[in-house]
């Protein structure tokens, strides 16, 4: 099964990882930290900051509770 996404989703989601990624920022935790509050490896929370679209909805949800 491929990746490919339009150009439009693919800039949507690479926004979305970059939110992400300035939440986590501001509250100060590591990649590693939002990692184990989630239960899923350090790579899975950096492919969610880049806008992987590979990683799983569900993963997405649990790093956005965390």
């Amino acid at each position: 099964m491929g990746t490919k996404l339009s150009r439009k989703l693919e800039q949507k989601m690479q926004v979305i990882g970059g939110q992400i990624k300035l939440a986590r920022l501001r509250r100060n935790l590591s990649v590693v930290q939002v990692a184990e509050r989630v239960t899923c490896s350090p790579l899975i929370v950096s492919r969610i900051e880049k806008g992987a679209p590979t990683v799983a909805i569900g993963i997405y949800w649990r790093v956005l509770y965390a």
